[in-house]
């Protein structure tokens, strides 16, 4: 499959997107998608503004728009699962470093082989604890990814 689909599993092992060394794995094509949308629901919300954000992604996903996100929490990939059944694409944030054999597991190969994913990491070591900070940190590239216009 990867050879029959190169550009849907591309790998970058120092890549910079907003001014950020990173790593990525997938349709790098994500990027250059003008219509990107940080998925991040916070504690602070009520439950009407939840609500509100979750029609907003899955309609905008249905669009064919991209959600970039380190789906953090049970809501967020709550909300993934929902948008992938409506066949929508992602970019996902993690922590950890892409090892040197590096290749998504299971489910996260599967949307690569449709195109439908490119996995960003900020190449933490191996087994690094997810923190707060790590995961502001994962929230901030997501909403600056999205805010910034991204050329390859």
């Amino acid at each position: 499959m990867r050879i029959q689909r190169p550009d849907f599993f591309t790998r970058i092992n120092n890549l910079v997107v907003c001014g950020q060394n990173v790593q990525a794995y997938g349709n790098l094509f994500h990027l250059r998608n003008p219509d990107k949308y940080a998925l991040k629901l916070s504690r602070a919300y009520t439950l009407q503004q939840k609500e509100e954000l979750k029609r907003l992604w899955v309609t905008e996903a249905i669009k064919g728009s991209v959600l970039v996100s380190p789906f953090i929490s049970k809501e967020e990939k709550e909300i993934r699962k929902v948008a992938e059944a409506v066949n929508g694409k992602f970019i996902l944030i993690q922590q950890e470093a892409f090892g040197p054999r590096y290749k998504p597991p299971g489910h996260l190969f599967e949307l690569c082989e449709k195109g439908r994913l490119l996995i960003i990491s900020l190449g933490l070591p191996l087994k690094t604890v997810l923190s707060r900070e790590i995961c502001t940190r994962m929230n901030s590239l997501a909403e600056t990814i999205c805010s910034h216009s991204t050329r390859l």
